[in-house]
């Protein structure tokens, strides 16, 4: 329909909104490239449009999806720059520093997940504050990322970080000798996600390493 619709009106006042849409679609489809290409001719054709920072975001989410790290932080960044009051704001923070993140730059990577939370309303909170935990586990950080996990689990009841969450405490437990507050957590963990993956990993870091 809407490839149907700019051929039919390549003029159209609304090509912003077109290709905005088509690359929404193909982003739902996992099409990130052609994705890529719909995004920048939305906003080509109207950078100060309705999606504009719609498009913005989405346009680096693309190449996130892609693994494409450096294109995906200089498209991200253009929101905050270009579109500072956009409602895409926390989302843009949130996956620069999943870009980082994936590339295990967790100290550059801390910075724009803790903007998440000066967003308001953030919708990637909780991703925020357990991605923030992963960092600092890798970093050392181990009270530091203690309680980021026990914030997610106390504060995003219905986050999907929960289970993972508390297996991360398990293994900050273990880590740290204090095999009673590990099994208490993996008690926890077991009794509320019986079936995650993560109950069988917990406990067999918890074997592995003494607890």
């Amino acid at each position: 329909m809407f490839v149907e619709a700019r051929d039919t009106h390549p003029a159209s006042l609304f090509e912003d909104y077109i290709d905005y849409f088509l690359g929404r679609s193909r982003f739902e489809l996992d099409q990130f490239a052609a994705a890529v290409d719909e995004f920048a001719a939305a906003l080509a054709a109207d950078p100060e449009g309705l999606y504009a920072d719609n498009a913005q975001y989405y346009l680096g989410r693309s190449y996130y999806e892609q693994a494409d790290y450096a294109t995906a932080i200089a498209e991200l960044g253009k929101v905050e720059t270009d579109y500072p009051d956009s409602t895409y704001l926390d989302n843009s923070f949130y996956y620069l520093g999943r870009c980082y993140f994936d590339q295990a730059e967790y100290q550059t990577a801390i910075p724009h997940f803790e903007s998440v939370f000066g967003t308001g309303g953030a919708l990637f909170a909780d991703n925020a504050r357990f991605y923030l935990g992963r960092c600092d586990y890798y970093l050392g950080n181990l009270a530091d990322a203690l309680a980021d996990f026990t914030d997610v689990v106390a504060t995003y009841p219905d986050s999907q970080y929960v289970d993972n969450s508390l297996y991360w405490e398990v293994r900050i437990y273990t880590d740290q000798g204090s095999c009673a507050a590990a099994t208490s957590a993996f008690a926890t963990l077991e009794a509320s996600f019986p079936t995650s993956p993560q109950v069988p990993l917990a406990q067999a870091y918890m074997t592995n390493h003494g607890c």
